[in-house]
């Protein structure tokens, strides 16, 4: 009985309203995404490490623009900036490990750098973390198509959403943007570079841009079971695509579980999965004939609502464990440490590479144990950069502090006053 009782506390939110502690995942207003990370997560995984670079330079300049003008002058300069940076930092590797410089590899680098940082800059808007999670799920999906489609329409479907305050009406604008993304970048993609240019090829970038775009727009939610959803959908989907030979079906049960997991009871998810399920299902696999549009559209029932229920339950489990683990380092071994010394600011700095490392090190995993080098890499100076800003503010601080109270002290100036007065007015 007590290891059920202790399995039912992972599985449901922990709410405290007296220290604010909540673990439901739910967000009270959209926050903005990680810009910086989305663009270098995505530029690794389309041109490597300088790729990488690109992302991270491109969407730090046009998160910045974006934050001080608007969102188009900032994915403008977002992507002229990364395009630039990439191509300048293949180019210099290319010839410094004496190779042989080619315009359309360098074009094609420059591209993907300028893209990732477009989706890093728009991931900087509020609730654009699904924006994040679109972008990587389309490059799974259909690479640098479905990145583009996933990032895009993934925004789209997020404005619309904020404008209409209809979900509904947001994952159709997504899936529509998405679709039209897909289809129109393979088309530009293959005209530019020779390719043959066929109507199943082009449809198909549209179908499965057209689920990154919905995937995408469902996990900007404020909520977080649409973005669980999402995640269990995925690994739903493609294990049941493994079985029918389609790779797409992920793609197409994490759309459908995210929009299914919004519903509020598990027999709500259910019957939403296992409709949403078979249509996606279907579409994912209309790229292989009729035969396939039957096998995910059974699929797609199968893995769709199982994705949205295990995922909602499994992320929250995660959620817990992770505050749990948090708390018993911090009250075994930081607090106590703490406690009897004190941090240095290059221990500070240390600290802040090791969580930046961790943060960004992960993410990179998609891409094997190199990802997760470049990216650690990355992310430790990330955190050195930012823990070092935040030392320099503290410092800010406390010296404005300091002189406010050697120049503002309204009782050792003031002492006197009320004694000088009645010596005059006695006078």
């Amino acid at each position: 009985m007590k290891i059920v009782s202790t399995i039912q506390r992972y599985t449901k939110p922990r709410v405290d309203a007296q220290t604010g502690a909540n673990t439901s995942g739910d967000t009270a207003e959209l926050t903005p995404g990680p810009s910086v990370i989305a663009g270098g997560v995505q530029g690794y995984l389309l041109d490597g490490v300088s790729g990488a670079l690109g992302g991270v330079v491109g969407s730090y300049a046009g998160s910045a623009v974006a934050k001080k003008s608007n969102m188009a002058a900032g994915a403008a300069t977002g992507f002229s900036v990364g395009a630039a940076t990439t191509a300048a930092v293949s180019a210099g590797l290319t010839v410094a490990l004496g190779g042989t410089l080619h315009p359309a590899s360098i074009a094609l680098s420059a591209l993907g750098g300028g893209l990732a940082s477009l989706s890093g800059t728009l991931a900087s808007a509020p609730g654009g973390s699904g924006v994040m999670s679109g972008g990587i799920q389309g490059f799974v999906g259909n690479r640098m198509s479905g990145m583009a489609a996933g990032s895009i329409g993934g925004y789209i479907g997020l404005e619309v959403g904020k404008k209409t305050g209809s979900t509904g009406t947001a994952v159709l604008a997504g899936t529509a943007a998405g679709a039209a993304i897909g289809a129109g970048t393979t088309a530009a993609l293959l005209s530019a570079f020779g390719g043959e240019l066929g109507l199943v090829v082009v449809g198909g970038s549209a179908v499965l841009g057209g689920l990154a775009g919905a995937v995408s727009t469902v996990s900007c939610s404020r909520r977080a079971a649409p973005r669980d959803g999402a995640y269990g959908g995925i690994l739903a989907g493609m294990a049941a695509g493994s079985v029918v030979g389609n790779s797409s079906l992920g793609l197409a049960t994490a759309a459908a579980s995210g929009f299914a997991a919004r519903a509020k009871t598990d027999a709500g998810k259910a019957v939403l999965g296992v409709a949403g399920g078979a249509l996606a299902g279907a579409l994912a696999g209309s790229v292989q004939g009729s035969a396939g549009i039957i096998n995910g559209a059974i699929a797609g029932a199968i893995a769709a609502p199982l994705g949205a229920i295990v995922g909602t339950t499994t992320r929250q489990v995660m959620r817990n464990a992770q505050v749990d683990l948090v708390d018993t380092i911090n009250n075994k071994f930081v607090d106590p440490y703490l406690e009897k010394n004190s941090l240095t600011k290059g221990q500070k700095i240390a600290v802040g590479a090791a969580a930046g490392g961790l943060l960004l090190g992960t993410t990179g995993m998609v891409a094997g144990l190199k990802g997760v080098a470049v990216m650690g890499t990355l992310g430790a100076v990330a955190g050195v950069v930012q823990i070092d800003r935040m030392i320099d503010k503290a410092k800010e601080q406390r010296e404005a502090a300091k002189t406010v109270l050697d120049y503002s002290r309204p009782a050792a100036v003031f002492a006197n006053v009320v004694e000088a007065q009645q010596n005059i007015s006695h006078g």
